[in-house]
């Protein structure tokens, strides 16, 4: 039971492995299925797939069928991505990423978005992706990812800076996946720069990798950087623990490794800090440099390293700049990254879509009439 309907659920399998992991693709596509007796059971104003590729097919015939709107959901390029992986990957795995990069591709972009009525997507720079697609702009809504501010704790930069102990060295945090993808080695070679200007200094990961490998070739480039002593990597936490390892911080750090993957999405690390009162330096990232040049809570710099650690510098110089930036980024939040603010917002574009959209099948059977 949900507050304003019904939740179903599907199951999945415990474990890993090729077996499993095709055992829960089937049962991903028979919970999906269901729809058709969900579809009985009463009125619906639109049917809407996020993130789906096997479904798309029948889930395109059973709207069609039951005459209701399709809408899709894309928060992520997963062609693009996996094309990504198949430029990254070894020999044996090379082959399959093409595949999964051949076929997303293909119902992506030659049956699902043109089949639907509307299209649903995290970022503007995705919506213009998708337009270069075919993709006619107008059917498009960009629906970025934000924060809820009722779960985040509200502390003042003073009131931060107070929950140090002192004579501590200064923090650096970041928060977010340690993912090889990331190509965090970035962080370490201008954290490198930073030390030989600020030594007490100290960079915390907060998060863990994807695989057992990423943390350890993390550490592997700290070692040869001379860093190992000075970098912290928590691994996993919690979000209300990592988000206690941010109250900590000096300086937040939002790096985004520039490429057609990365550069569509809608980073939540960047919102999470300005919510908790975080000033941030982050890389010349899309939405990144939408957001701090808004809010003005942090420096947006160049993606290179030089250019990363004088932002960091000059943060740490001026410490009374940098606390007035902080001050502006939870204002900024809850005026436009706040969830109850976007699920408005969505709320309203939905109504605004279906309105149109029965104004248009009028039209067309006025005109057959």
């Amino acid at each position: 039971s949900w507050p304003d309907g019904l939740l179903y659920l599907g199951g999945r399998r415990r474990g890993g492995g090729l077996f499993t992991n095709l055992i829960n693709r089937w049962l991903d596509l028979r919970n999906d299925l269901r729809l058709i007796n969900i579809l009985r059971t009463g009125s619906f104003d639109f049917v809407q797939l996020k993130d789906k590729f096997l479904a798309v097919i029948p889930t395109i015939l059973i709207a069609r069928w039951y005459k209701i709107p399709f809408f899709y959901w894309l928060s992520f390029p997963y062609p693009e991505e996996a094309q990504y992986l198949a430029e990254e990957s070894q020999r044996s795995t090379r082959y399959y990423q093409l595949l999964r990069y051949c076929l997303f591709n293909l119902i992506l972009y030659k049956i699902a978005l043109p089949a639907a009525s509307h299209v649903f997507v995290q970022s503007t720079r995705m919506k213009t992706t998708l337009v270069l697609h075919g993709i006619p702009p107008e059917k498009i809504t960009p629906v970025p990812m934000g924060v809820s501010l009722v779960d985040i704790p509200q502390l003042s930069p003073s009131q931060n800076a107070a929950a140090r102990e002192q004579d501590q060295p200064c923090r650096l945090v970041y928060l977010g996946s340690l993912s090889h993808l990331r190509k965090l080695g970035f962080l370490l070679r201008a954290f490198a720069l930073i030390q030989r200007a600020a030594p007490r200094t100290h960079l915390f990961f907060v998060g863990g990798g994807n695989c057992r490998d990423d943390e350890h070739v993390l550490k592997e480039e700290a070692d040869a950087l001379g860093l190992q002593s000075l970098i912290t990597i928590t691994g996993q936490l919690p979000r209300q623990e990592a988000w206690t390892q941010v109250l900590l911080a000096d300086v937040c750090l939002s790096y985004i490794p520039p490429s057609p993957v990365f550069d569509v999405g809608s980073p939540t690390k960047l919102v999470e800090y300005l919510a908790l009162n975080k000033v941030v330096v982050a890389n010349d990232h899309p939405e990144q440099r939408e957001i701090l040049t808004q809010s003005g809570a942090g420096l947006c710099v160049v993606s290179t390293e030089q250019a990363f650690a004088e932002g960091v510098l000059h943060l740490l110089s001026h410490p009374d700049e940098a606390k007035r930036m902080a001050e502006r980024g939870r204002p900024y939040i809850a005026q436009n990254r706040d969830y109850p603010i976007i699920a408005e917002m969505l709320e309203q574009e939905y109504s605004t879509i279906l309105q149109r959209l029965t104004i248009s099948q009028s039209s067309i059977a006025q005109r057959e009439t």
